[in-house]
């Protein structure tokens, strides 16, 4: 659920908040590489450990517990502006992150028909990565007009309202009906 646009608002603002001596947190620009670098281990670990977690919880509660954490995990920077609670919260965003899309993506290939999969995939991806100028774009507009923790707390807001949303509509019932409607085999994990 790490969205392009939402994404893309906040790490427009991110590295103005967190690098430089007139940033709130006051990391230097070396640092800057460190907590990629989390974020990325995150990535990884959060990758591994997607199906086992999928198979403990089931896909869609692995998938929504995973997206609200990300989602307040963006509310760190401002009610933490530390190094290290923001290099942890890196970590855990990569992490959750790499869950989510493992479990989406795997998800999308299992429900969408196989002769349409190249045209949702490419419609998925022209949505998701068009739109990510924009969430700069407003990133940067609410930093310039509200202030930088504004940028953190919207975009955090607009995530906790899209699990909320999604969890209305996806269900471990509803992706078993649209696996028994679909041509493909059933789940080898349960939903």
């Amino acid at each position: 659920m790490f969205s392009p646009i939402r994404a893309a608002s906040w790490v427009a603002v991110f590295v103005l908040w967190v690098v430089g001596d007139g940033s709130r947190v006051g990391l230097p620009a070396a640092g800057y590489g460190i907590l990629t670098a989390a974020l990325a281990a995150g990535a990884v670990t959060g990758s591994l450990l997607a199906g086992w977690l999928a198979r403990r919880a089931g896909q869609v509660r692995t998938l929504l517990i995973a997206d609200l954490v990300n989602s307040l995990l963006l509310l760190v920077p401002v009610l933490i502006p530390t190094p290290v609670a923001i290099g942890v919260t890196a970590a855990f965003l990569g992490a959750t992150n790499a869950v989510s899309n493992v479990i989406l993506v795997s998800l999308r290939q299992r429900l969408i028909p196989e002769d349409l999969l190249g045209r949702v995939n490419a419609s998925y991806r022209l949505i998701g990565m068009g739109t990510t100028p924009l969430g700069a774009a407003a990133g940067g507009l609410l930093g310039t007009y509200a202030g930088l923790p504004a940028v953190f707390c919207a975009a955090s807001a607009v995530c906790v309202i899209a699990v909320v949303l999604l969890s209305r509509v996806v269900s471990a019932r509803s992706v078993a009906a649209a696996e028994e409607a679909s041509d493909r085999p059933a789940a080898l994990h349960p939903a």
